[in-house]
């Protein structure tokens, strides 16, 4: 009897291990479909992240050339001048048109992080970058400014171009790349 019961619970397992088993439809190739989502997705992230950039190199998206020229320090201007323990930080950019429409530059997106901390612009360069009007094949150039603290370690400037399928590039600009 008991040789019985066991014969049966035998069968029954390899029925349920059986019915379990991939046969084109089931529990594998619903992990292999999740899997095909996942790397959609990743393949989605991957594109969106930032790349970085520095000194001296051009990020390219949307038919816009954006390039960073240089980094110099500022001593200010008479008017305004750091403040004990800081230095200002001019970030010179080229922005290049090459549409074959008009370009606004104030739908570029500007942000900086200063040594981990969110940082605006001073606003106090003579040469600041303003939003213009790009006709096709034209380009502006202008500085970005910032006051940083003695002992600063990077300025990160993430730039984002476009609105829908926007492309983001982050600048980062570390002391030995800033010049006098």
């Amino acid at each position: 009897m008991k040789r019985l019961l066991t014969i049966l619970l035998c069968l029954s397992l390899m029925f349920v291990l059986v019915g379990c088993g991939n046969n084109g439809s089931g529990v594998a190739d619903e992990e292999q479909d999740t899997e095909e989502v996942v790397d959609e997705v990743e393949g989605k992230d991957e594109t969106a992240e930032s790349e970085e950039y520095t000194v001296g190199s051009t990020f390219e998206a949307a038919g816009i050339s954006l390039t960073l020229n240089s980094a110099t320090y500022y001593k200010g201007d008479g008017t305004n001048t750091p403040p004990d323990g800081s230095q200002y930080v001019l970030l010179n950019f080229t922005i290049k048109n090459n549409n074959d429409e008009d370009y606004e530059t104030s739908d570029i997106e500007f942000s900086t992080v200063i040594d981990g901390v969110s940082a605006d612009t001073l606003k106090i360069s003579p040469d600041y970058l303003d939003a213009v009007t790009l006709p096709p094949d034209s380009d502006t150039a202008g500085d970005l400014d910032y006051e940083v603290m003695d002992g600063w370690t990077d300025i990160q400037t993430e730039v984002k171009i476009g609105d829908v399928n926007s492309q983001t590039a982050t600048f980062v600009i570390t002391p030995d790349q800033v010049t006098e």
